[in-house]
């Protein structure tokens, strides 16, 4: 029987509220987008635009892990921080229907020229828009931005509140389709959907990729390994490796992901006893396998995996929640079983 297991490591991602102090500015910024990939997905509401801004460096197929991750432009600040934090190839889709789109490309202007050298080392860009409120274009290319893009670093791009078309005109946000269109381009066999204000801890990369090979001679299975999840509060910094998470936990500083609203949701198997298992911090080894993911039918694990895994279903949005609900069905039609670091 083809099995996949799901299994989350010892140090885990944490999500952290930041806080800014914005101004009001208005975008007159006007640019045209590249032409739109061949795929059109949620029956043509979308536009996908893939690797607008592509990555200055690239890693070799079993030699990393890519993180894929979503945003719109007022969620752009916390890249660097991720950047820094992953120290691998992400895979980044921004959602930027019409006059979004300028506002994401000076965006991302400032971040390949102005901050961590890891944005322009490794994150490529993807954009979404829609196909009825396509991007403004007088006809300047993203490349074109780009080189031009002659700003100081002392601006304030990323501080200034900028006017948001999606939420000005009430627009759907269509996660799904952000996330397989980043998902679609990792250029690395192993990758992890991930939100962007959910920051890894350190040295995940090597510390898994260890374990790959570790494991190399064993059975083939269908095998993803899921993280638990933790939210921060704003006044604290992210915790680095589990024994500090674990600190925060017992302190209040932390508590897990979404523990307030669904933690069912998020919560993977056995994490009681999870959290009393303190490894080496260099290490991740699996700590248990979940056989029967239909044992919390509600769990949404973020894991790395591959793409051999389902994509999310596209025609659930953000604003509907439980958009990585039916993906939890795996098992109901590819004998995929879970398992955790």
């Amino acid at each position: 029987m083809s099995r996949l297991k799901v299994s989350s490591p010892n140090n885990n991602n944490v999500n952290i509220p930041r806080e800014q102090n914005k101004r009001k500015v208005s975008s007159s910024l006007l640019y045209s987008p590249p032409p739109p990939t061949a795929r059109s997905v949620s029956k043509s509401k979308f536009v996908t635009y893939a690797n607008v801004v592509p990555a200055d460096q690239f890693s070799k197929f079993d030699e990393s892990v890519t993180l894929t991750t979503h945003a719109t432009h007022d969620f752009l600040q916390h890249t660097p921080a991720l950047c820094k934090r992953w120290r691998g190839p992400l895979s980044l889709a921004v959602y930027a229907p019409g006059p979004d789109y300028a506002v994401v490309l000076d965006k991302i202007s400032f971040l390949r020229r102005c901050s961590e050298p890891c944005v322009r080392a490794n994150v490529t860009w993807h954009i979404v828009s829609d196909s009825d409120d396509p991007p403004v274009k007088p006809g300047k290319t993203a490349a074109y931005v780009l080189a031009q893009w002659n700003k100081s670093c002392s601006s304030d791009v990323m501080t200034a509140t900028f006017v948001n078309f999606r939420r000005v005109h009430k627009k759907v946000y269509p996660v799904n389709v952000l996330r397989n269109l980043a998902r679609m381009h990792a250029k690395t066999r192993h990758l992890m959907a991930s939100d962007i204000e959910l920051y890894p801890s350190q040295d995940i990369i090597p510390r898994f990729l260890r374990l790959v090979q570790r494991r190399k001679d064993r059975s083939p299975v269908k095998e993803v390994y899921a993280l638990q999840p933790f939210e921060v509060r704003a006044d604290q910094d992210a915790p680095l490796i589990k024994r500090e998470l674990v600190r925060m936990l017992g302190n209040g500083t932390a508590v897990f992901f979404h523990q307030k609203f669904c933690a069912a949701c998020h919560m993977v198997p056995e994490w009681k006893q999870w959290l009393s298992y303190l490894p080496d911090d260099d290490t991740l080894d699996i700590f248990t396998t979940e056989t029967d993911a239909k044992n919390n039918s509600l769990w949404e694990p973020i894991y790395i995996g591959t793409n051999a895994e389902p994509l999310y279903p596209e025609e659930m949005s953000w604003e509907g929640k439980r958009d990585k609900f039916t993906q939890n069905g795996w098992e109901d039609h590819t004998n995929y079983v879970a398992s955790k670091l």
